[in-house]
């Protein structure tokens, strides 16, 4: 019994289109969850300049002002204001 060589190149076309297929679209999720991943990290970089910024505020008034408890008030503010603005974004 003799297969033609149509049917077996029809097949061998149908597969390989159908595996490149899967495949595209594995690596385009791929890459949007690699995109996820950076915008997120993004996000952490630019809270963690925020609190940077911050701390360095606190330890330049207190050491200009080692006995005055105003600033800690202040800087403790700012960092809640960082955290309420953080868990906002993190609900959207």
């Amino acid at each position: 019994m003799d297969i033609p060589t149509e049917i077996v190149a029809g097949v061998i076309v149908t597969v390989v289109t159908t595996i490149g297929s899967i495949t595209i679209l594995l690596l385009k999720s791929l890459r949007d969850e690699f995109r996820n991943l950076t915008a997120k990290l993004d996000a952490f970089g630019v809270n963690l300049a925020k609190v940077d910024l911050v701390v360095s505020k606190m330890l330049l008034v207190q050491s200009m002002c080692p006995n005055c408890p105003h600033p800690n008030i202040k800087i403790d503010t700012e960092l809640e204001l960082i955290k309420v603005i953080d868990t906002s974004k993190e609900g959207q």
